[in-house]
């Protein structure tokens, strides 16, 4: 139908590229269940798109020849780019609606920013002064919680929810419009995003991964699982799963050590009682062969009761051939393996503490998110050495066989009909 046909994914791609302008514009979506219209107005959009480029008058006039019953615009309070890139991209998102509604049509038009100045009554007047017939119905939603990531996500999926009621209840064909008059100021986007930096701060779970913020240290993993023997018990982050201890280094030091430390509390466990605290040692150093200055994880240690007896154990050894280290502006990042654990070897009771797809940082933490990663996986993985491999081996086929092939050469003696004939003896 639309200009665009393209899926909901486009547009968190797309918000991805234009970030830097999320205080200055709001994103529009527009999807309708008409099946078949061939209305074009350009093709794609570039950022900070106004009203009439969009909303043409020959797109509109086109958009009329479908004759939709309702018109559907949906305003919410604000709403940014950075709320489809970050709450939009998992199988819990905040969109999970509209994301249907999308997908099911096939039909679309994303820009990923428009100028919001009078975006809610320059639609309505185009859309009274074009769909004159058809029931225009504009929705105006309440402004959400954006105190804490989890908050913000629970506040989008709740209008989600609301659109979904509304769009569910039409008998006939629509057009449906997501957008917003008023962008996210910055602040809200640092505290309801979760990337505001302070002490004991509370994790925050968006889409399934657990976010720990400190002065110092970033960390995102998607569960922690503590074994001790043959018992095992997942940490759960609680209401007070805080930072209960951070010490940072002075800014630009060379050597300098970062600790923090952190509760849990245990749960599927019948032996393992009360609270579990996980220490982590960072520290810094210049390595003079990288000429760079490169942080690690020098130590992690554990703290658990069990039996009734509360034990600390150092957790000295990976299950990974690889050190936890990184750039002193990078962060780390470790997706395959999924899994990483740190085990310690010291008491008869084994005691392991296993991280699933986790990435951290603990310094040269800058605009209050991760840095550019460095994978544990390396530079080369398992498949690119395969290929690598392979592409070898078929070179060296096709230099042998090329080889083969020259030293391919023609009889140097032949038969001359008024010569003498040649005789090749039978036997020796």
């Amino acid at each position: 139908m639309l200009p665009i046909k393209v899926g909901f994914s486009v547009l968190l791609c797309l918000s991805l590229a234009v970030t830097s302008l999320a205080s200055e514009f709001v994103p529009l979506l527009l999807w309708t269940n008409t099946k078949y219209t061939s209305c074009q107005n350009g093709g794609s959009f570039r950022p900070g798109e106004t009203f009439s480029s969009v909303f043409s008058k020959n797109y509109l006039e086109c958009l009329q020849q479908t004759h939709p019953s309702n018109v559907f615009i949906f305003a919410y309070d604000r709403l940014s780019i950075e709320d489809f890139t970050l709450f939009g991209s998992s199988k819990e998102q905040a969109f999970h609606n509209i994301h249907k509604y999308v997908e099911k049509y096939n039909t679309s038009l994303v820009v990923p920013s428009i100028e919001p100045a009078n975006i809610i009554d320059d639609l309505t007047d185009a859309f009274h002064q074009t769909f004159s017939e058809s029931n225009i119905q504009i929705d105006t939603f309440h402004s959400i919680d954006r105190s804490t990531p989890s908050a913000t996500a629970k506040g989008l999926m709740e209008l989600d929810a609301k659109i979904k009621q509304t769009l569910d209840a039409v008998d006939g064909s629509y057009i449906a419009i997501v957008t917003s008059e008023n962008v996210v100021d910055q602040d809200s986007l640092q505290t309801g995003h979760g990337m505001g930096r302070h002490l004991l701060a509370v994790e925050e779970i968006i889409n399934g991964t657990t976010y720990l913020i400190g002065n110092c240290t970033y960390m995102a993993y998607k569960t922690l699982t503590l074994f001790v023997g043959t018992e095992k018990s997942s940490l759960v982050a609680s209401s007070k799963a805080t930072f209960v201890a951070e010490t940072c280094a002075p800014k630009n030091s060379t050597n300098g050590t970062n600790i923090a430390e952190m509760t849990y509390t245990p749960t599927n466990s019948s032996s393992i009682t009360g609270n579990v605290t996980v220490r982590f040692e960072f520290v810094t150093a210049f390595y003079p062969v990288s000429a760079m200055q490169w942080w690690n994880l020098a130590d992690v240690t554990v703290t658990y009761t069990s039996g009734g007896t509360t034990k600390t154990q150092r957790l000295n050894r990976r299950s990974f051939n690889s050190t936890i280290t990184a750039p002193i502006d990078w962060s780390f990042v470790c997706q395959a393996p999924e899994n990483i654990s740190f085990i310690g070897n010291t008491s008869a009771t084994q005691v392991s503490l296993q991280f699933n797809h986790v990435q951290m940082q603990s310094f040269g933490v800058a605009n209050n998110t991760f840095s550019r990663a460095l994978d544990c996986e390396g530079w080369f993985t398992g498949p690119i050495w395969m290929g690598l491999l392979v592409g070898l081996l078929v070179i060296v086929m096709l230099f042998y066989g090329l080889a083969m092939l020259s030293q391919v050469t023609t009889m140097d003696r032949f038969d001359d009909p008024k010569g003498k004939t040649i005789t090749v003896p039978q036997v020796d």
